[in-house]
């Protein structure tokens, strides 16, 4: 048996059991964290409706709309701080 032909089988037995097995493997703490992802989308879900619903009009759309806007980019970390001069110096002559 060449070593090619060993590689090929060493590799073939690896890689079988993967692509026969009918349902991935859970662990205990899987549902866990599924159903607790499923309850705080839900819970999301629930404030987004009622925020949505209590805006009535354009005007009060606009209104929110650049509050909404600063804490979207606080939350991605996209706004700019206030900056101060770096007053750099050079300590080589």
């Amino acid at each position: 048996m060449t070593r090619w032909t060993f590689a090929w089988i060493c590799l073939l037995a690896m890689i079988s059991p993967a692509l026969t097995e009918d349902k991935p493997s859970t662990a205990p703490g899987d549902a866990l964290v599924a159903e607790y992802f499923r309850l705080e989308t839900a819970r999301l879900a629930k404030r987004t409706d009622e925020f949505l619903a209590s805006i009535k009009s354009v005007d009060q759309w606009e209104a929110e709309k650049p509050k909404l806007r600063k804490r979207l980019f606080e939350m991605l970390g996209l706004s700019s701080p206030v900056r101060s001069s770096m007053k750099s110096s050079s300590s080589r002559s």
